[in-house]
């Protein structure tokens, strides 16, 4: 009698299982990571709370640290802190677009802004001012 499965069938079978649940695993992992289900083991001390791209390579980033909240500047190899706020600033409709400036001057006036940060210094220092 010739036995029902071959050796090689069998191996190629318990293989073919073995990647199946190996990739479910991960799969299961890279979910439980990205939903923010409550009640899980979540320590995250920072989130990002939105972000606007101004081109290519350059983005602003608005973050929560613990009860603050942190506007950053981030480019290519470099992150520059613009601003501290004490709570978040209104949403910004997109429908009714408002220039820059005005969005920039309703933040400032309305005293959002804990602490200014100024970049002058680290231009002043940077090595692409320094070129001759």
């Amino acid at each position: 009698m010739e036995p029902a499965f071959s050796a090689a069938s069998l191996a190629l079978k318990t293989g073919g299982m073995l990647v199946v649940v190996i990739a479910l695993i991960l799969v299961l992992a890279w979910l439980s990571r990205r939903a923010n289900i409550p009640g899980m083991n979540n320590t995250r001390r920072m989130k990002v709370i939105d972000t606007l791209m101004l081109g290519r390579n350059e983005r602003i980033c608005l973050i929560q640290v613990g009860d603050s909240y942190q506007l950053i500047g981030i480019a290519a190899g470099r992150i520059t802190p613009l601003a501290q706020l004490d709570k978040l600033p209104e949403p910004v409709d997109s429908s009714t677009e408002a220039p820059f400036s005005k969005i920039l001057e309703q933040i400032s006036s309305s005293g959002l802004i804990k602490k200014k940060v100024s970049a002058s210094s680290d231009l002043q220092d940077s090595p692409a001012t320094s070129i001759r």
